[in-house]
């Protein structure tokens, strides 16, 4: 089983726009997924991803094939869709951007090789470098390999808390 993965901070429009790309030039199957309140899926249309109050988007997956809908959670999704390649979508507000993280775990040859041109695609649309600072102590360490988009950099600048997992993680952007 070969795992695929990738951590990055970006605005989510950003996110949504490069899902939407991929999902046109490459005939992908898009599947939307909400953790809260309660677990819902949804197929999506190429063109129309979306994030709403209605529907606050946790999870978007993409597949080279048809996916089964018929799951109660979504590790019953992972579960039974297998080879999708994940786009975990980070906490946005007005206050904090936290990071996401793109992700695939496959043995099926097409979609792996898919996953992989789609990760670097990203990958080149992202820039390097941050300190982090644990907001607790005060220590900072610096990650040159860290990964954000301009939008992030943009609402960095503008006061946006650039969050690790924990609010007690703080990434500062080059």
């Amino acid at each position: 089983m070969t795992k695929l993965s990738l951590q990055f901070h970006a605005d989510r429009d950003e996110i949504l726009a490069a899902v939407r790309r991929w999902a046109e030039q490459s005939g992908l199957t898009v599947v939307e997924e909400s953790f809260s309140p309660v677990y819902q899926v949804r197929l999506a249309d190429r063109a129309g991803i979306r994030d709403d109050a209605d529907f606050p988007l946790s999870r978007i997956s993409l597949s080279t094939r048809p996916v089964d809908l018929r799951v109660s959670s979504s590790l019953a999704y992972l579960r039974g869709n297998p080879d999708v390649l994940t786009i975990t979508l980070g906490e946005q507000s007005g206050q904090v951007l936290r990071e996401s993280a793109l992700a695939a775990m496959t043995d099926d040859a097409e979609s792996l090789a898919v996953w992989k041109r789609l990760r670097n695609d990203l990958r080149k649309t992202l820039r390097k470098g941050a300190s982090v600072e644990n907001v607790m102590t005060g220590a900072q360490s610096r990650k040159d390999a860290h990964l954000y988009s301009a939008g992030a950099k943009k609402l960095a600048d503008g006061g946006v808390n650039i969050a690790g997992l924990t609010d007690s993680l703080r990434y500062i952007l080059d």
